[in-house]
């Protein structure tokens, strides 16, 4: 009979570690996916802001691309495809 609790005693102590360690793993992607999303940031920060393409909707560096008034593309092509676009 007290073979039967201490087994169950901890079985019960196995389940709550298992649900703890499985909480634990998940703060820490979740820091993970923080701490990227802040390098991003930062490095968008030192190279300007974040601009997205007018064409293809993809984001980069003000600098990396070529602006035109409000509009910034991330590539000659994309600009090249919206001017095609604009005279049609």
């Amino acid at each position: 009979m007290n073979f039967i609790i201490f087994v169950l005693i901890l079985l019960v102590l196995f389940i709550f570690l298992k649900m703890f360690s499985k909480q634990k793993t998940n703060e820490i992607e979740g820091w993970r996916k923080f701490s990227r999303t802040f390098k991003a940031k930062e490095k968008f920060s030192i190279l300007g802001p974040p601009q997205k393409c007018v064409v293809c909707g993809s984001y980069g560096a003000e600098i990396d691309g070529i602006k035109e008034g409000k509009n910034w593309f991330c590539s000659k092509e994309c600009k090249e495809k919206w001017e095609s676009q604009k005279k049609n």
